[in-house]
């Protein structure tokens, strides 16, 4: 019997050392990701870590995806976050580091960027840019649609600044770039309206004179005006008056004086629904 015990317990020690060192290993194969709010299955933490860190070697620039179901106590979101950049992600990037943090428990998120990276993607236009990616997936619980897609749209940027010298945004003499044509070419519903109401405008006045320019209904003042010229020549106006006729009924009225003023009302009558 202490034989069979022993056998077991044996048994057990060996599947904890196996577990243990199995966390340990993935762990250790991904270094970009951290997913303490359990919203990935291995595989998509897998490959989300090769875009990741595809970016870092290509860039730089080292972009991390962090999740957990709640914060430590005491602390905000943008507090863990400058915290966690400056202990781990800046020292490990030439270029800067670029955050992106999620918490399950409260369903908040928020980007944040260092200030090395601020040289690629600015605070002004580049982070609410990552967010416009990011929102509408992790509205609708798609997690790993996510994160791949700021991983895709911070790539985007980091190429962009290769590329041109620029940060996504900006030019370099501070006026707005290129790199903003695909959101101002968004359809304006404004500029739709402002249209139709000039364009109604327009189309008035034209009615206008069109209407003013037609000879055959255009008022006139003076009934000469619809004779041929000189055809009538008027020299003189009269009106002959010759009498007025008046008329007039005698009514009696009754005496009934007093009961007319219990009639009336000192305050007037009254409107109100």
């Amino acid at each position: 019997m202490k034989k069979l015990v022993s056998i077991f317990s044996a048994f057990i020690c060996m599947l904890a050392i196996a577990m243990t060192l199995q966390m340990q290993q993935a762990e250790a194969v991904v270094k970009n990701v951290k997913d303490g709010g359990q919203t990935m299955i291995q595989a998509d933490m897998e490959k989300l870590d090769q875009k990741l860190q595809s970016i870092n070697d290509t860039f730089g620039v080292k972009v991390v995806v962090m999740t957990m179901k709640s914060l430590p106590e005491g602390q905000t979101l943008k507090e863990y976050a400058e915290d966690t950049l400056k202990n781990m992600l800046s020292s490990d990037s030439d270029n800067g580091a670029l955050l992106l943090v999620q918490v399950t428990d409260t369903r908040k998120y928020d980007i944040f960027a260092d200030d090395k990276i601020q040289q690629s993607i600015t605070k002004e236009t580049g982070i609410p840019a990552l967010k416009k990616e990011v929102l509408p997936f992790l509205k609708e619980d798609k997690y790993i649609d996510a994160y791949m897609a700021f991983a895709d749209r911070a790539e985007y940027f980091l190429a962009y600044k290769k590329n041109t010298g620029e940060a996504y945004g900006y030019s370099t003499d501070g006026h707005q770039s290129a790199a903003n044509t695909e959101e101002e070419d968004e359809f304006s519903f404004l500029g739709l309206l402002i249209g139709l109401v000039f364009s109604g405008f327009i189309g008035y006045c034209i009615y206008v004179y069109l209407v003013d320019a037609m000879s055959n209904v255009k008022p006139e003042t003076e009934a000469s005006a619809y004779l041929d010229e000189d055809s009538v020549a008027i020299t003189e106006a009269q009106d002959i008056f010759l009498y007025t006729t008046r008329s007039v009924v005698h009514h009696e009225r009754d005496n009934d004086d007093d009961d007319d003023d219990d009639d009336d009302d000192d305050d007037g009558d009254s409107y109100s629904a």
